[in-house]
């Protein structure tokens, strides 16, 4: 009897402790391995968190350093000329310069003009351009100008009178890739007519 009532106390004891000793062995990570939807959801927006993190990176901005590269350049121009030594006789003007490629802050420009009355300038400058790299580039050049005769023909090579000094203040602005607007005024200089000219125009580099 004794006995018997030994192995029921035995198997009511392991009966009872069996599910205390069971939690208290539980592994901490058992409650992962059961709900594996939790930790992986995490993971993924961590994942989606990092893959937004490297899209907005900001994009390299432009800056003025490198806003204008080219160092030749085509420009055209119209003009409003006033010339005092022709009775003070206003025309317009139509022209084109070739800046030459070159890196020197000071380099040569050259460029023809053409009236409407059929006479016209040639130019031979020395132009300096302040922030030559920069999207507003200012300018200033100074020269020598030889008139052209009428119907297009030369004066004559000897005579002091054809020839002027010019000097030409002016702004370019880029507004493309290799676009720039382009205002200058400018005076010529002569033994017998001083001549004035307002221009704007479009340039364009390469």
């Amino acid at each position: 009897m004794a006995f018997k009532n030994l192995l029921s106390f035995v198997f009511l004891t392991f009966v009872l402790t069996s599910p205390v000793s069971h939690a208290l062995n539980k592994n901490p990570n058992d409650r992962d391995v059961q709900n594996p939807g939790v930790d992986s959801g995490a993971a993924g927006d961590v994942e989606k968190l990092n893959d937004l993190n490297l899209s907005a990176l900001p994009k390299p901005v432009k800056t003025t350093k490198d806003a204008y590269r080219y160092t030749q350049a085509i420009s055209t121009r119209l003009a409003y000329l006033l010339d005092t030594g022709d009775d003070n006789d206003t025309d317009a003007v139509m022209g084109i310069k070739y800046l030459p490629d070159s890196h020197d802050l000071t380099r040569w420009e050259f460029g023809v003009d053409v009236r409407f009355d059929y006479l016209g300038l040639i130019h031979a400058s020395r132009r300096r351009t302040l922030n030559p790299t920069n999207y507003l580039r200012p300018f200033f050049s100074y020269g020598a100008s030889m008139q052209l005769g009428e119907n297009g023909a030369f004066t004559d090579f000897l005579e002091l009178e054809t020839y002027l000094v010019h000097g030409v203040v002016g702004l370019e602005d880029l507004v493309s890739e290799r676009g720039s607007i382009r205002v200058e005024g400018e005076a010529l200089i002569g033994t017998k007519n001083k001549i004035f000219l307002i221009s704007a125009g479009y340039s364009w580099g390469f």
